[in-house]
């Protein structure tokens, strides 16, 4: 699978394209486990980004999301996951589990991003649940 990590590709048309309907984000939320990486980032930052405008739509796969979040290796899908946990709601034990996630990322990784957006998520989340 051609392309570059640094880009954004056709992420934009993408997030156009797909808009506020549910079977199309369904679509996309297939290539957070695309066998390329490539496809696996941009399928993350398309959905960070339909989902800045619709939340909504994340509570379908919030139990997949949260999976994800505990099993991803790639930095750059794991930055906006980081991302994502923020715009759903979590019990208590949930919340714990993602913020011990989190934490291990913004202690551990090398990603400059995703230490970033592991804090910010910690940050916000814990308003939430302190």
């Amino acid at each position: 699978m051609g392309g570059d990590l640094r880009s954004i590709g056709h992420v934009d048309a993408v997030v156009s394209f797909v808009g506020n309907n549910p079977d199309r984000f369904n679509e996309l939320m297939t290539g957070l486990t695309d066998d390329h990486s490539v496809v696996r980032m941009r399928s993350a930052d398309a959905v960070e980004k339909v989902t800045r405008q619709h939340p909504e739509l994340l509570q379908a796969h919030q139990v997949f999301l949260f999976e994800q979040l505990q099993s991803t290796t790639q930095q750059e899908v794991r930055w906006h996951l980081a991302q994502l946990m923020t715009r759903m709601s979590w019990d208590e034990e949930e919340a714990a589990v993602i913020m011990r996630v989190l934490t291990h990322w913004a202690e551990t990784e090398v990603s400059q991003i995703v230490i970033f957006h592991s804090l910010q998520a910690l940050f916000d989340l814990s308003a939430a649940h302190p």
